[in-house]
């Protein structure tokens, strides 16, 4: 299922409410909460085996989408649909760069306890990117 602009923005708020809730804290959508994405997932996957299917997409789709989003307030960028994966991405530094970065994989591999899947260190190796690449060459991060 293709998710708009719309979609993205309101799974991220979810996430954004969920990872509230279990810190007790503000959560401003910003690189500042990553390592709390990281944490929440290392905390879930502790119980992936008895996870509904669509309670781990639920997770995977609203936490990846909440990395895209902070991706998107800090740096511009417009979403597109990655038909490779089926998942949103976030491009930004068009027309002169193309800086990709597709969330979904990472976050199902750290959900499923895989911790060298690093949401914080994906998304700083995107940062890199967007903030050094040469012009002309296309990077997505996945």
């Amino acid at each position: 299922m293709r998710l708009t602009e719309d979609d993205i923005e309101t799974a991220a708020e979810r996430a954004r409410e969920s990872l509230a809730q279990s810190s007790r804290s503000p959560v401003l959508l910003t690189e500042a909460d990553l390592p709390a994405v990281d944490a929440a997932l290392a905390e879930a996957s502790r119980f992936r085996d008895a996870l509904p299917d669509e309670i781990h997409e639920g997770f995977v789709r609203d936490f990846g989408c909440y990395v895209l989003e902070i991706g998107r307030r800090a740096h511009g960028g417009r979403y597109a649909w990655l038909e490779a994966s089926d998942e949103p991405v976030l491009i930004v530094g068009e027309p002169t760069r193309h800086i990709a970065i597709a969330t979904w994989s990472k976050l199902r591999g750290r959900l499923d306890g895989d911790n060298a899947d690093s949401v914080a260190f994906l998304y700083r190796g995107f940062v890199e990117q967007v903030l050094h690449a040469p012009a002309g060459v296309p990077t997505i991060f996945v």
